[in-house]
């Protein structure tokens, strides 16, 4: 059965009947010239230029001829009318906290007019990239009139191809599209064709990585703005990067308060500091916990401090996937194992430093040299399972995810019967090289006669100091390691 509609941008279309005979008359080309040219019959040159549907495969060959994208041939005024606005506002969740310099960055570049602005937000799971997209869309709807459109794009389980996504848009913004084409270049020109005159917002969230929303955003017009979300690294042309870290104490506290406050009057500010330390100041285990502690006043500050303490994982959870703070963490590593065993092993490694490392220390811990440490440590980080801190250079793993990268492979994952032997290994590299740099230190005391465990100068002077990041003094700690075996 042929879709035949005009009012359809799918097998068949409505050509734009005055930018035709514009480029043919640029052209000086009868209509026959212009079939003869384009390889079509002379009744689809008629046809397409009295407003008749055409096939959008023979639209494209005309297009061809012309030398220009199909998008400038489809006549979207028969399309236009079907657009609706009863399609859901986007909107964050009522007591959304904090984050006011990132809400300001997104505006800043998605009013920009000289370029496509896009705000991609990189962070780990539970850190609030949705509800940062969603609190922008919304603080943001009056400046898209034409609409503010949230898709998902899977990236941690299934990953949207991106002619679903375009499929998907197409039918947002035109109801009733009928049948689309399945290849990504005949769908591409329909797809910005059907953005062109229209001033939108769109939100990709959980984007997969860069060649998943390349297509999406090539060409797009400059009156549509775009926000990504994703755990990875998403970098393109003409795409600001935004990285979410944890809320700040004061942020966390007020998140936490707002859901408590009406029911647990017993909880003081110090009570509130205290749990939302706990959590890492991670937004959804505050959420998490601040709901546990809204409707169960069996949990004291006390008990509760105490259970965080000695198993967070297993109680920072309200039973659903989506406030289960384990869960959410886990789909980051078990997206590791599955792609990159050997490098998952190495995270799980990494479990054994109980705060911040430096580069040289995971080197020790791993035993790489200083290329393949580098490598590893910058991959981890685009997938947000470790983090940087650029004014220290030093690398750290979130309190909540160290448990779950010390168990991260599944029970019946070949490489997890390894996992106590190769944290064993882990812990005793990582106590050797710590004690090889005190040793070290205590060499450099004895010859200039200063006591760099007191002198915060001496980390500046030598280039490393406990725990620092000099590859050049690898040599020497390693005949300190010696030393403690001789």
């Amino acid at each position: 059965m042929s879709n035949d509609s005009p009012n359809a941008l799918g097998r068949t279309t409505v050509g734009n009947i005055r930018r035709i005979k514009e480029l043919r008359a640029e052209k000086c080309w009868t209509q026959e010239k212009l079939a003869e040219n384009a390889d079509v019959s002379k009744r689809t040159i008629e046809n397409a230029e009295v407003g008749k549907p055409v096939r959008l495969s023979n639209l494209k060959l005309i297009a061809d001829a012309f030398g220009v994208n199909v998008g400038e041939l489809i006549d979207l005024r028969s399309v236009d009318k079907n657009i609706t606005d009863s399609h859901p506002a986007i909107t964050a969740v009522p007591d959304f906290t904090g984050r006011t310099q990132e809400l300001a960055d997104i505006a800043t570049n998605l009013r920009s007019g000289t370029t496509v602005c896009i705000a991609a937000i990189k962070a780990a799971g539970g850190m609030g990239k949705t509800q940062l997209a969603r609190k922008s869309a919304e603080d943001l709807a009056s400046q898209f009139p034409d609409g503010t459109y949230l898709l998902e794009l899977d990236g941690m389980t299934q990953p949207k191809t991106s002619v679903a996504v375009m499929k998907e848009l197409i039918a947002k913004c035109i109801p009733g599209t009928g049948l689309l084409p399945d290849k990504l270049a005949e769908l591409q020109p329909m797809y910005f064709a059907a953005l062109r005159t229209k001033k939108l917002l769109l939100v990709f969230d959980n984007a997969d990585d860069a060649g998943q929303v390349s297509p999406l955003l090539k060409d797009l017009p400059k009156s549509v703005g775009v926000i990504i979300t994703s755990r990875k690294l998403i970098s393109l042309p003409n795409v600001k990067r935004i990285d979410l870290e944890v809320m700040s104490p004061v942020d966390a506290v007020k998140l936490l308060d707002g859901i408590v406050t009406q029911t647990r009057s017993d909880l003081i500010a110090d009570d509130l500091i205290a749990i939302a330390k706990l959590c890492g100041h991670l937004p959804l285990a505050l959420r998490v916990a601040g709901t546990m502690l809204r409707d169960d006043k069996k949990w004291t500050q006390k008990r509760f401090a105490k259970a965080l303490q000695d198993d967070p994982l297993h109680h920072l959870t309200l039973g659903a996937d989506e406030y289960n703070v384990g869960a959410i963490l886990r789909l980051s590593v078990q997206q590791l194992v599955l792609l990159n065993a050997e490098q998952a092993e190495r995270f799980q490694m990494l479990s054994v430093f109980p705060g911040t490392f430096a580069e040289d220390a995971a080197a020790t811990v791993w035993n790489l040299d200083e290329d393949e440490t580098f490598t590893d440590l910058d991959e981890l980080q685009n997938r947000s399972l470790i983090e940087w801190d650029e004014k220290t250079n030093r690398y750290r793993l979130h309190d909540l995810m160290r448990p779950v990268a010390r168990d991260a492979f599944p029970s019946d994952h070949p490489l997890a019967a390894g996992g106590d032997e190769r944290i064993a290994l882990a812990e005793r590299r990582h106590a050797e090289h710590y004690v090889a740099e005190l040793t070290e230190a205590a060499l450099l005391s004895t010859c200039h006669g200063f006591d760099p465990l007191r002198s915060r100068s001496h980390e500046h002077r030598c280039g490393s100091g406990v725990g620092g990041n000099s590859f050049s003094k690898r040599s020497t700690r390693k005949g300190a390691i010696h030393r403690l075996h001789t």
